[in-house]
């Protein structure tokens, strides 16, 4: 069994999308899915009625918004399936991907992370894979730096702007948005880190199934759309007045507190 984790949050609009597409992926294993809403101000129950004849749905509702990382630990310890999915509620799979990705895995037991290649709504692909940041990479994909030499030199490290994302690849972390992982190996790693509340949940998590020997696989030979609306870019230009540009931040600094200012180097071109 597969267990879906989806955490919404004001995101109902794209869940139904997202959920029409899990209907019609056609996978050959049964599928449970675990909706986690983070009290959003139009909750999802009429979608879940209407889908729930056709999919093993179960809707779990807090009372406020508990951040992404705690939603997605609360569907951990409800799933029942020995793969877990987890998927933002505006990511949308596709036919036959999640048999395909349980295959793969089959036959390479080292994986710790699966992660499908995403793409943008216009088939284009998204950066959704890369190197482990350094201190101030950050302040350089936030700001006018990623413009400077410097700056787009180590922009141009951190997203891998030296792979084309053809071909299969270990990586050192995927995001959070879609990532395939198995039950076993949270036990053994542990669930995200709850003290990041928005933001770099992902890095930390791949980050420690790595020390722990497991591999991170971006796999392009499946492809889901991401509508991916960047939050923390968007304040008409002026990031300091943008809530998800300080949440980004706040995430950096606990970050680096915990990992050091500058990441160790790892050989990605495997």
């Amino acid at each position: 069994m597969i267990s879906i984790i989806i955490v919404n949050y004001n995101q109902t609009v794209w869940l139904k999308r997202c959920l029409e597409t899990i209907g019609k992926s056609s996978p050959e294993f049964p599928l449970e899915i675990i909706i986690i809403d983070n009290n959003s101000a139009r909750p999802p129950e009429d979608l879940i009625k209407e889908y729930q004849k056709d999919l093993n749905l179960k809707l779990y509702k807090n009372e406020k918004n508990l951040g992404y990382a705690r939603g997605v630990n609360q569907g951990i310890k409800l799933a029942r399936g020995e793969y877990l999915l987890i998927i933002n509620p505006d990511v949308f799979i596709t036919s036959d991907s999640l048999t395909m990705m349980v295959e793969f895995w089959e036959t390479n037991k080292e994986i710790g992370i699966l992660a499908p290649q995403l793409l943008n709504p216009d088939g284009t692909i998204q950066i959704s894979c890369f190197r482990f940041p350094k201190w101030f990479t950050p302040f350089v994909r936030r700001t006018f730096l990623k413009f400077l030499p410097f700056g787009r030199k180590e922009f141009d490290r951190y997203t891998m702007a030296d792979y084309d994302r053809q071909e299969l690849r270990e990586v050192d972390w995927v995001l959070g948005a879609a990532m395939l992982v198995k039950k076993e190996r949270i036990e053994k790693i542990g669930p995200m880190d709850e003290r990041f509340f928005l933001y770099f949940e992902d890095v930390v998590w791949c980050r420690r199934f790595k020390n722990a020997g497991f591999k991170i696989v971006y796999f392009p030979l499946v492809k889901f759309y991401h509508q991916y609306p960047r939050l923390s870019a968007k304040s008409g230009g002026i990031i300091f007045f943008n809530k998800f540009f300080w949440f980004h931040l706040i995430s950096a600094v606990k970050y680096f507190a915990k990992w050091g200012p500058i990441s160790i180097p790892r050989n990605t071109s495997r």
